[in-house]
């Protein structure tokens, strides 16, 4: 299953639909919840600031990795508190890598190699996260490809925007 969060963000795919339209829903500020896993054991979060995704968390087992756009409009990846100085990064049970990312913008193609981002793999394989700077350079694009039993569904997690079958526009 996927849900992708591309742009200044739309919601380009939910877990239990597949594509739909870009809607327009992270126009407002705050942190949200992307996904979890159904047994707890995985959680992805977006903080939005308005108008851009410029941060995001993923927690796998105890591992926490968080990315967010600098003043500088740089990803920086932090896992477990500490600064990651450059990629790929091996730590304990958990890979950071720079070369298979699989993320596509809304009109599917790839966004150019030459623009930061960076896939995890949950080391228990229940999920991957992928995510992309914007050409623009202020905001993150993450892609969740998650096992389809492995997720939460919007009757057991209605805060989850990647469970949710239907997006209203804003």
């Amino acid at each position: 299953m996927t849900c992708a969060i591309w742009g200044e963000p739309h919601v380009t795919h939910l877990f239990p639909n597949g594509f739909l339209p870009a809607s327009d829903v992270l126009y407002k500020s705050g942190h949200f919840r992307l996904a979890a896993a159904a047994d707890r054991s995985w959680e992805i979060q977006l903080f939005n600031c308005g108008v851009y995704a410029n941060a995001m968390a993923a927690r796998f087992g105890k591992t926490l990795v968080e990315v967010f756009v600098d003043s500088n409009q740089k990803f920086q990846y932090v896992v477990n508190g500490k600064f990651v100085d450059s990629l790929a990064a091996q730590i304990g049970e958990f890979f950071l890598d720079s070369t298979h990312r699989s993320i596509r913008k809304e009109n599917y193609k790839r966004p150019p190699t030459s623009l930061p981002g960076t896939c995890m793999d949950d080391p228990a394989g229940q999920v991957n996260v992928d995510i992309a700077q914007e050409s623009a350079m202020r905001n993150l694009n993450v892609m969740i490809t998650a096992a389809s039993d492995s997720v939460t569904t919007n009757d057991t997690d209605p805060y989850s925007i990647c469970a949710l079958s239907f997006v209203y526009n804003a």
